[in-house]
C-alpha cells in the first residue's frame, strides 16, 4: 500500500485457515479503504483450499506467511504482529478474515487512537447480512451484583440490538475480540503478545484485554468505526441434527476448533478472578455454556423440522 503523509503506519494482522472466499473479500476491502499508510500481513496456517496461491497471485502487496497448521488463531496472529513490528508499524489492527472493514473504519480508529494515546480502540461489529444490528459492542467484567462470588464477562449491548441504540461518542469496554481492534505497539511492549501457550485458539483476546486493564491502559469502542462479520464462519455453532447433539457438545467442551470451553474457562478464571471466586465462577460459566449449547441446538433442530 502507498504511504499517506503525516499519518502513523498501521500494521494489519490476519490469521487464516481455509477461508479463501472471505479472505479475498476482507483483503479487497482493505485495498479500498480510505487510509493508505498500511502494512498488511496474512498468516495462512496450512490452508488446503488454495488460499496460499491466491495470496501469492492476487495480493502481492500483502506480506504472506505459510504456517503448517499448528499455529491456530493465537500463534498465527502473534506471528503477523511480529511482522508488523519489523515493518516499523506504530499500531497493529487485528482483523479476522471473516470481517469486512468499511472504507472509513481504519481512519476513525486512528483518529480516536491519536486523541487517546496509550489506549486500545475497537470497532463495533455488525452482522454482515444485517449491518444495522449489533453483533458485538463491548463487554463488562466482574462479579454479578447479587452474586459476588460469580464473575462473568457480559455484553453491554445484546446481540441483535439496533446500532442506533449505541452512544455517538467513544465508550469503554472490558475486552475485545480480534475484529477491527487497533492496538498501539507501546502497549504490546508492556503487556506482551497474546498467550498462545495457554490460549492457542479461544479466549486469548479476552485474556489480553484484562491484562491491558491490569497494566493501567484503557480500551475504548469507537462507534463510528464498524466491521461487518460473517457470523456463520465462527466455530461456535449449534448442532444441526439430533444425532449430532452429543458429539457437538463434546466438541464445544474439549475441541480446540470448537471452543475448548473447559480448558479456556479453567485457565481464564484461575488467572483473572480472586481465589474465592474461582470455583463458583468456573461452574457458572460452564453451566451457562452448556445451557446455551443445548437450548440453541434444540431450537435449531426443531425449527428445521418444522420448516419441512
Amino acid at each position: 500500500m502507498h504511504n499517506q503523509p503525516n499519518t502513523p503506519q498501521i500494521g494489519i494482522a490476519i490469521a487464516v485457515h481455509n477461508n479463501i472466499e472471505r479472505t479475498q473479500e476482507c483483503l479487497e476491502a482493505i485495498k479500498n479503504t480510505q487510509y493508505s499508510n498500511l502494512f498488511t500481513c496474512v498468516v495462512d496456517d496450512g490452508s488446503t483450499d488454495n488460499t496460499w496461491n491466491a495470496l501469492q497471485t492476487k495480493y502481492p502487496w500483502v506480506k504472506s506467511i505459510h504456517g503448517d497448521g499448528n499455529l491456530w488463531w493465537t500463534g498465527g496472529t502473534n506471528l503477523a504482529i511480529r511482522q508488523c513490528f519489523e515493518a516499523g508499524c506504530e499500531y497493529v489492527l487485528l482483523l479476522n478474515p471473516d470481517c469486512i472493514v468499511y472504507p472509513n473504519t481504519i481512519s476513525h480508529l486512528v483518529q480516536q487512537a491519536e486523541r487517546n494515546p496509550q489506549t486500545v480502540v475497537a470497532s463495533v461489529v455488525v452482522e454482515a447480512a444485517a449491518p444495522d444490528t449489533i453483533w458485538w459492542a463491548g463487554t463488562t467484567w466482574g462479579p454479578i451484583k447479587w452474586l459476588p462470588l460469580i464473575w462473568l464477562i457480559r455484553y453491554q449491548y445484546r446481540r441483535g440490538q439496533q446500532v442506533s441504540d449505541l452512544p455517538t461518542t467513544p465508550f469503554p469496554t472490558t475486552e475485545t475480540g480480534g475484529r477491527g481492534v487497533l492496538i498501539p505497539r507501546s502497549i504490546f511492549d508492556v503487556v506482551g503478545l497474546f498467550d498462545e501457550l495457554v490460549f492457542p485458539h479461544y479466549a486469548a483476546d479476552n485474556d489480553f484485554g484484562l491484562r491491558v486493564h491490569k497494566a493501567g491502559y484503557g480500551i475504548l469502542i469507537e462507534p463510528s468505526a464498524r466491521v461487518r462479520l460473517y457470523a456463520e464462519q465462527t466455530g461456535l455453532k449449534p448442532a444441526q441434527t439430533f444425532s449430532s447433539l452429543w458429539s457437538g457438545f463434546m466438541r464445544r467442551m474439549f475441541s480446540r476448533k470448537h471452543g475448548e470451553a473447559l480448558h479456556c474457562a479453567w485457565h481464564f478464571y484461575r488467572r483473572h478472578v480472586p481465589w474465592y471466586a474461582f470455583i463458583p465462577s468456573f461452574i457458572a460459566v460452564i453451566s451457562w455454556t452448556t445451557y446455551k449449547y443445548w437450548s440453541e441446538s434444540l431450537l435449531t433442530i426443531v425449527g428445521k423440522r418444522s420448516a419441512r
